[in-house]
């Protein structure tokens, strides 16, 4: 099991509200409540492991919140890859943005066919390197399965840059995967049922 840190650790942490990249439930609409009732409750002196990590934004608040407490966050989802990717994304999303710039209509996102399709096939080719993810949440369609037969995106491009700085910072991260998870579970009474239950559950919120 490898554990390597997500973020420079001289960096100073700084709060984060939701994550700093597009997630499909990354608990933003919960995070009062787990301060309240979780983070303050962690005893002195524990190892918090966020088994689930999802994009990490747990983890960060135990770590920013309790800056004592050693927490490992495990990146099943591998969020930490898609940080890393910021810097060649916002390349992406600057290059879309000087050609297509914001959305012209309030009630509805611009479609990009043509030549604008084509420009975005080749500035993707170029730039190999960019999220997919967040990339799809700006200009529909990126996704990096189904782009390559695409001929109609959509505009939804991002004004300013993404970043990350102060993010999870003494954070560790490590990826084990649910079925070792579920075997070092079995001496907790927790069945690998019931821990895919309580993680869609999770997700769902």
């Amino acid at each position: 099991m490898n554990l390597e840190f997500y973020n420079n650790r001289d960096q100073t942490i700084r709060h984060w509200a939701r994550s700093p990249l597009p997630f499909i439930g990354q608990k933003k609409d919960f995070l009062n409540e787990f301060i309240d009732k979780v983070v303050w409750t962690i005893p002195a002196g524990s190892l918090v492991v966020d088994l689930f990590g999802g994009s990490g934004l747990l983890s960060h608040c135990v770590k920013y919140y309790r800056p004592e407490l050693r927490v490992i966050c495990n990146d099943l989802d591998n969020f930490r890859e898609r940080l890393q990717k910021i810097p060649e994304t916002n390349i992406v999303r600057r290059i879309f943005f000087k050609r297509f710039g914001r959305r012209t209509n309030n009630d509805a996102y611009e479609k990009l066919t043509g030549a604008d399709a084509d420009f975005i096939h080749e500035t993707l080719n170029r730039f190999p390197g960019y999220d997919w993810i967040t990339l799809s949440n700006m200009v529909s369609g990126c996704s990096e399965r189904i782009r390559a037969k695409r001929k109609t995106f959509t505009n939804k491009v991002k004004v300013f840059d993404y970043r990350c700085d102060g993010y999870l910072v003494g954070v560790v991260a490590t990826l084990v995967n649910l079925s070792t998870i579920s075997k070092a579970s079995a001496s907790f009474g927790l069945s690998t049922h019931r821990m895919r239950s309580e993680k869609k559950d999770t997700e769902r919120i």
